[in-house]
C-alpha cells in the first residue's frame, strides 16, 4: 500500500493486520471535527502565535479550491452551530495554541466564541493550488 494524491491505496497483496495497524498509528493524526476547517484554524493559530499582539484586527486566508469548497457548509466544533471558513479562521487565531494541532478548536471558550464573530476575515482560494494548501495572515495591534 502507498499514498498517492492523499489517498491510501492498498496493494493486491494481502497485508498483515499488524503492518496496517502500525502504519495507521504512525500516520493518523487526531482531529476535532472535519479536517478542512481544522486546518484553517490551525494555520490561523500559527500565524497569530507568531505575530503576537493582544488584539486581532483582521485575518486573510488563501487556500486550495477543494479546501475552500469543503469549508463553507461544514459545522465548526465548539462554535454553537456556526459553520464556514471565516469562523474557523477567527477561532483558531483567537485560541493561538498551534501546539494542539488539528484539535486546536478544543481551546475555544465562550469568551473566544463571542470575540470570533467580530473578527474581520477575508478568504479566497488559489485556483493554481492542486494539493492541500493553506496560507493565513493575521494582523494584530503588533503588526502582521
Amino acid at each position: 500500500f502507498f499514498f498517492r494524491n492523499s489517498h491510501l491505496i492498498m496493494s493486491k497483496v494481502t497485508t498483515a493486520p499488524a503492518l496496517v495497524s502500525r502504519f495507521l498509528r504512525n500516520h493518523w493524526v487526531r482531529c476535532l471535527g472535519c479536517t478542512e476547517p481544522a486546518s484553517i484554524a490551525l494555520a490561523s493559530a500559527h500565524a497569530a502565535a507568531i505575530t503576537g499582539g493582544d488584539q486581532i484586527k483582521s485575518i486573510r486566508v488563501v487556500c486550495d479550491p477543494r479546501l475552500f469548497r469543503n469549508c463553507h457548509a461544514v459545522g465548526i466544533p465548539c462554535s454553537n452551530g456556526a459553520h464556514g471558513l471565516p469562523i474557523a479562521a477567527a477561532l483558531g487565531a483567537l485560541v493561538r495554541k498551534p501546539e494542539l494541532g488539528l484539535q486546536v478548536l478544543e481551546g475555544v471558550t465562550p469568551e473566544v466564541l463571542s470575540q470570533a464573530h467580530d473578527v474581520e476575515v477575508h478568504h479566497d482560494y488559489d485556483p493554481d493550488k492542486k494539493d492541500l494548501y493553506v496560507e493565513a495572515e493575521v494582523v494584530t495591534d503588533k503588526g502582521v
